[in-house]
Order: structure tokens, then sequence, then C-alpha cells
């Protein structure tokens, strides 16, 4: 996964010499890129934006990373029952998150995998 993350970002991507400021964009991703790091599956990217000793924005983090890792050949697409079972499906559950994903596929089509 860092050979992945050096082609993306360049040579020392994680040192982006940027103060801890939580609204930053280059921290944001730079924790979203971390994240990848050592992820073999799914579910590891998901622990690791949360297991991040700063992470600026969780949400924004566990998002741009889960899209990147949804376009890596190299990740196992593994993802335990009880994320998918517990979801709800609410006005931004299940059903609008499947929808999303429809739009990002047209956009992004599984061909462009890295």
């Amino acid at each position: 996964m860092e050979a992945f993350s050096i082609v993306q970002s360049g040579e020392g991507w994680e040192q982006n010499g940027i103060e801890n400021d939580p609204g930053n964009a280059m921290r944001i991703v730079t924790q979203a890129l971390s994240a990848l790091k050592n992820a073999k599956t799914m579910a590891d990217v998901f622990l690791n934006v949360v297991n991040q000793i700063e992470n600026s924005d969780t949400d924004t983090v566990c998002a741009i990373a889960t899209i990147i890792a949804s376009h890596c050949t190299v990740l196992d697409d593994y993802v335990p029952e009880t994320l998918k079972n517990g979801l709800e499906n609410g006005t931004y559950g299940a059903d609008y998150l499947r929808k999303i994903d429809m739009q990002v596929e047209a956009i992004f089509p599984r061909k462009m995998l890295y």
C-alpha cells in the first residue's frame, strides 16, 4: 500500500509540514492516506481511521479513505456483517449510500482500479 500512496502523492507524502489544523484539507487527506498505508481489508481502513492518535474529522477522513480503497486492487473488500446489518435506512442510510455508490461508479468505473 505504501508504494500506491507514493505513486499517488509523491515521496514523503506523510510529512507535509503543515501544523495540526483540524480544518486543513491537506491534513485530512494525509490522514486518509495514512489509514490506507498498512490496510489489507476495507475493515482495516475503517479501524485505521478511528485509531489514529490525531484525527481532524473522522467522518471525512473515513469517507476519503474508503473511496480510495474501493478502487484499490490490493485490498480485500471485507466488511464485517455487523456493520452491514446494523446500517440504518433513514434519509441518509443504506439506500442513500447505494445510490451514491452507483453515481461514483458511473464517474469512476471499476476499470480505473489501481
